[in-house]
Order: structure tokens, then sequence, then C-alpha cells
């Protein structure tokens, strides 16, 4: 027995529902997988921003280290121009890299 709707196409009407209701679950379903997928997202954003800024660490201590060395050799060179035989034995071990053991 069929039930005809209101204007008698109750076939066509259910088909139209059928269709809108599946419709309306793969949305609901990409919805859902967008919203899991969120964190991880996240994190990976994060890990890729830590992972810049420990990269610019890395070379800002290298920078910095390059400093200590030239600051070094700079105050090794001036030791040797001093009238102090003390000092000026100071400066050559600054260069030569040892100091007195």
């Amino acid at each position: 027995m069929h039930i005809a709707g209101p204007t008698g196409t109750g076939g066509a009407e259910a088909a139209a529902l059928a269709s809108a209701v599946t419709a309306a679950w793969a949305r609901a379903e990409r919805m859902g997988l967008l919203v899991a997928a969120l964190p991880g997202l996240t994190a990976l954003v994060a890990l890729l921003f830590t992972w810049m800024s420990v990269d610019q660490s890395r070379t800002e201590l290298r920078i910095a280290e390059q400093g200590q060395i030239t600051n070094r050799f700079t105050a090794a060179i001036n030791n040797l121009g001093s009238n102090s035989e003390d000092v000026r034995l100071g400066g050559i071990y600054g260069l030569v890299g040892g100091g007195p053991f």
C-alpha cells in the first residue's frame, strides 16, 4: 500500500528527503574529521615553530662563540705589546691556546 503526500508525489518526496539526510550526514562526518584533525595540525605547526626557534638559537650561539674567540685573540695581541714580561707571556699563551698549567 502506498501513501501519497499532499501533492500526490510521495515517492519523490521520500527520495528527496533521504538524499538530504544523506548529504547532511556526509557533511557532519567531514566536520567531525576536521575537528579530530585540528589538534594534530596545531601540534605540527607548534613543532615547526619550535624547530625554527632551536635552529635560530643554534645560529646565535655560533655567532657568540666566534665573538668570544675574536675578543680573546684581540686581548692576547694587545697583551703582546705590554711593558710587563708576565703580561706578554700571558698573551703568547693566549695565542697558543694554552694557559699556565
